[in-house]
């Protein structure tokens, strides 16, 4: 199958916008989202052949589709190069910008300081810290995102997890929370 970008694009418009979607819609639609993923110079090229960057903005070009308003993503820029992936980060933080929530699993850290928040999961699921990125390196005591972690494996995941609710992020982000709910009980 050698399907060109616009082609699949297309296709996937017609799979998941309402049936009564005109063909000028369609194309407007699709021009939008090769627009904002910068691939419309791609347009006409066969998927197949694009980068893997490219295509994994394509696949991302696919669900913005129905303009979701919340994108929820499994290690995106897994396989790409250090360029490609700051190119596929700065992409979400625009969508990010233009009012969608992204919410992006990802083990990459070169890019983290684009995130509005972070959490920090550690073995059993458990939290480990809340925050904005900047917060973090001062939280655990680290110079660069990729010490991170080294920093984790210093202390067993239940310390970690009994550590962050005496954080000062735990009580500015996590704590007003908790409180609304009990209050409307």
């Amino acid at each position: 199958c050698e399907l060109t970008v616009h082609q699949i694009l297309d296709y996937a418009t017609r799979l998941r916008l309402p049936i009564d979607t005109t063909d000028h819609e369609r194309n407007h639609v699709v021009h939008d989202i090769l627009e904002s993923l910068d691939l419309i110079g791609q347009g006409d090229s066969v998927a197949e052949r694009l980068s893997v960057g490219q295509r994994k903005r394509l696949s991302v070009g696919v669900e913005l589709l129905s303009r979701p308003g919340v994108l929820f993503l499994d290690e995106p820029t897994s396989g790409l190069d250090p360029g490609a992936e700051s190119k596929l980060m700065k992409l979400f933080r625009r969508l990010a910008d233009q009012g969608r929530t992204i919410v992006c699993k990802t083990h990459a850290m070169e890019n983290i300081d684009l995130f509005d928040k972070i959490v920090v999961l550690v073995p059993g699921g458990r939290l480990a810290y809340f925050g904005p990125p900047q917060d973090a390196k001062s939280y655990f005591w680290i110079n660069r995102y990729c010490d991170l972690y080294e920093r984790l494996e210093e202390h067993f995941p239940e310390t970690w997890q009994s550590l962050f609710p005496e954080s000062e992020q735990y009580h500015d982000l996590i704590a007003p929370l908790t409180e609304d709910s009990h209050a409307d009980k």
